[in-house]
């Protein structure tokens, strides 16, 4: 019976271009997630996408926060469509049903166009999970957890 299966290694899909760090709050359910580097253009960068979606859906199944911080400042990113892997996947992991995460956005100059291309992103807004200070990121983060 074994003969009609096929072994499948689920180690993270190797990225040479970008990093993804992963930092777990000593105190609270939350997760800072610092992506840095270079994303290559349209389809060659089709690697990252992959690796971001591995990379923060093991962190979210292993710890489980309620509230995600995703720094984006030093990553670079002009277009392609491959980077929305790093969106859905906040919807593709459902821990908490009736919730969902609690997310904020630091994007930067490197970023921000790129990204504009895909999703709609709204600077200006309060209640916008996207941002362009780390800190308005984090008071906006904290604000929406300390509510639950």
């Amino acid at each position: 019976m074994k003969n009609n299966f096929i072994h499948q290694d689920l180690s993270i899909l190797p990225c040479t271009e970008i990093t993804c760090d992963i930092y777990d709050h000593k105190e609270e359910s939350i997760l800072w997630v610092e992506i840095k580097g270079k994303c290559s253009h349209g389809s060659q960068g089709e690697d990252y996408g992959k690796f971001l979606y591995q990379k923060i859906g093991l962190a979210l199944l292993s710890f489980q926060p309620l509230a995600i911080l995703i720094d984006m400042r030093e990553l670079e990113y002009s277009y392609g469509d491959r980077i929305i892997n790093l969106f859905q996947i906040f919807q593709d992991v459902v821990i908490y049903p009736d919730k969902g995460f609690i997310t904020s956005f630091v994007l930067s100059d490197k970023n921000r166009f790129g990204l504009s291309s895909l999703i709609q992103i709204d600077f200006k807004h309060a209640e916008s999970d996207f941002h362009l200070d780390l800190n308005s990121a984090y008071d906006h983060l904290i604000k929406r957890y300390d509510e639950i």
